[in-house]
């Protein structure tokens, strides 16, 4: 059974990557802004929202950089382990037929598991 500090390290584990991911999403649309200020957007908002929203989410990073490092450390170690498997599944284009069949198998179970599929109807 989890405790309440197992719980509160586990949410740290995840608030610095997710906050450090969506500050980088939202920074490249000021970026984008920045850049290419003439281009069309099919979505029009207001400079100040991504500005603040960036501010915001900086402060979910410092924070615990300063309140909890440990956790922070393990938190983007455990992001950092994904690095391999993007290679071997994205970027590496000739994979074996094995490793393929093995993909192509471990993406079906993990649709099948979590309903993530949008099941094709025949009429």
């Amino acid at each position: 059974m989890l405790s309440i500090s197992d719980v509160y390290v586990l949410i740290t584990y995840c608030s610095i990557v997710e906050s450090s991911f969506i500050m980088l999403s939202v920074g490249a649309v000021l970026y984008f802004r920045y850049k290419y200020p003439k281009k069309e957007r099919p979505i029009k908002v207001s400079l100040w929202i991504p500005i603040v929203f960036c501010l915001i989410c900086a402060f979910l990073i410092v924070v615990p950089c300063y309140v909890a490092p440990y956790e922070v450390v393990m938190g983007i170690l455990i992001t950092i382990t994904g690095i391999p498997f993007y290679y071997v599944g994205v970027v590496w284009e000739n994979k074996p037929q094995w490793l393929m069949k093995t993909i192509v198998a471990g993406t079906h179970i993990c649709q099948k598991l979590f309903m993530s599929s949008i099941e094709e109807k025949e009429d």
